[in-house]
């Protein structure tokens, strides 16, 4: 934690510029500049995305072992800011609105740490709409797919209409693996406190790319609360919303967190 405590600083400066200019979508040309220049001078393997601004930095250890993977989220929403904070988005219609910035900027840090239109009154001759479904199991989901295009078909039926509906694939469930998830457990109790560290009491129905990797190996998925200390949790805006706030001078746990996960997945014990 004392070495997280010293980069803090770079890290708040890093989170603030990126919170400042925010890019949306998979092309995220500035962002993927900042990342690689906070990167710049760490004996790291860097490979960069080709459809998307990606980037892929590998350690490489002096013996055989088993290998980490830490993957942060870089890209921000199309929501107006209206936070009034002194680094609010400069990008009109954008905004860091989930707390990417900070996840990318916690990230650097372990990197560093581990080297120490609508219009109203109109019927139109057709319409679309789209909806999101989550689910917190595969078997649901496929229970899912077929009611709702049931539903949707009886809808048009019933009012004489013609529908073409189709569902699409999304993220697969995000499920924690036990064991991986009892040893971050055990990490972060070691590195905040067990006071610090909450076990949700249910799953909430949020739709993350991370369910990809738990389909190949086993993962775990952690939130870090950063609600700033002046604003109340339970009532303060939730992420993705225009006035969201996030409290940067947690970065420094952060990345103390996700680089001691990565240590000790790999052998290495704390001292």
């Amino acid at each position: 934690m004392f070495e997280a405590a010293v980069i803090r600083s770079n890290l708040v400066a890093l989170r603030r510029a990126l919170h400042r200019e925010p890019e949306i979508g998979l092309d995220l040309p500035l962002t993927q500049a900042r990342v690689l220049a906070a990167l710049d001078g760490l004996p790291l393997e860097i490979t960069l995305g080709r459809e998307l601004s990606s980037v892929v930095a590998v350690l490489r250890g002096g013996r055989p072992g088993p290998a980490v993977l830490l993957r942060a989220d870089m890209d921000a929403l199309p929501v107006q800011e209206t936070s009034g904070l002194p680094y609010a988005s400069r990008i009109p219609g954008a905004m860091h609105a989930c707390g990417h910035d900070l996840h990318t900027a916690a990230l650097v840090g372990a990197a560093r740490l581990f080297h120490a239109g609508t219009t109203d009154n109109v019927i139109p001759d057709e319409a679309e709409f789209a909806a999101t479904v989550r689910s917190f199991s595969r078997e649901s989901r496929e229970r899912v797919r077929e009611e709702s295009l049931r539903v949707v078909r009886g809808i048009a039926a019933a009012h004489g209409l013609e529908v073409d509906a189709e569902f699409r694939e999304g993220y697969p469930v995000t499920v924690n693996d036990p064991a991986e998830t009892a040893f971050a457990v055990s990490v972060a109790r070691e590195l905040v406190g067990a006071e610090r560290c909450v076990e949700m009491p249910h799953a909430i129905t949020g739709s993350e790319d991370f369910g990809l990797l738990g389909e190949h190996v086993p993962s775990a998925y952690l939130m870090l609360g950063a609600c700033p200390p002046e604003l109340d949790p339970f009532t303060a805006a939730y992420n993705h919303s225009p006035v969201a706030a996030f409290d940067d001078s947690v970065l420094d746990a952060a990345a103390a967190l996700l680089a001691a996960l990565a240590m000790g997945r790999l052998g290495f014990r704390r001292t």
